[in-house]
């Protein structure tokens, strides 16, 4: 069995662009394992010639008190909702933000979200939360914008389902809450806030 069927390879003859190549190294080089919170770390390769973002506090209030019009619409995507953000906080995901935590405006950064419902047949309806990396500041910037941004991990759609004919067997898995279980360097945090109130009263900082 050869993993490069499976298509998650890379191609050692792909050339990469310096920024690429820069993203990639910094982020090998910043990588750790904290054997106490059995996670990985990681550090942000930050472009260094955009300037930091600025505090968009206000705007993801307005994100957010939408978002709350919505969900009393929709009773069983508001529980969904919920118990989502719960469990962000319970498993480690996220915390909450003391009122005394305060740093630099131009510092700080609110990502805005969504959920993203669904649902099949005789299945129960599941929901995912979506963070707009994409909302810009008051500049004009976004987070997207602010990161360098590496190769796509990915192959091919066609190179994956050809390499599915190469073999006798195949393979298919998927990893439960990846992105969510790789931590963030402390001095990253402040860039990747959101906010969230299940009763509809002022924000919580997260």
């Amino acid at each position: 069995m050869k993993l490069e069927s499976l298509g998650i390879s890379t191609d050692p003859e792909t050339g990469l662009s310096a920024a690429k190549e820069y993203a990639v190294k910094f982020l090998e080089e910043n990588l750790k394992y904290l054997p106490d919170k059995k996670r990985f770390q990681v550090r942000i390769p930050w472009n260094k010639s955009l300037p930091a973002l600025c505090n968009n506090y206000h705007m993801a209030c307005k994100r957010l008190a939408s978002l709350l019009v919505h969900l009393e619409k929709h009773p069983v995507k508001k529980q969904l909702y919920e118990e989502q953000m719960r469990k962000y906080v319970t498993e480690g995901h996220a915390e909450e933000i003391e009122s005394s935590a305060v740093n630099g405006d131009e510092e700080i950064f609110y990502i805005p979200h969504s959920g993203v419902l669904t649902s099949r047949p005789n299945s129960e309806a599941k929901l995912r939360v979506a963070f707009d990396s994409s909302a810009t500041d008051r500049t004009g910037l976004s987070l997207n914008d602010r990161m360098m941004c590496g190769p796509v991990p990915d192959s091919d759609i066609v190179e994956i389902l050809v390499g599915f004919r190469k073999s006798v067997f195949a393979l298919s898995t998927d990893v439960k809450d990846c992105f969510l279980n790789i931590l963030l360097h402390e001095a990253d945090q402040d860039n990747f806030r959101f906010l969230w109130t299940a009763t509809g009263g002022k924000p919580q900082k997260y």
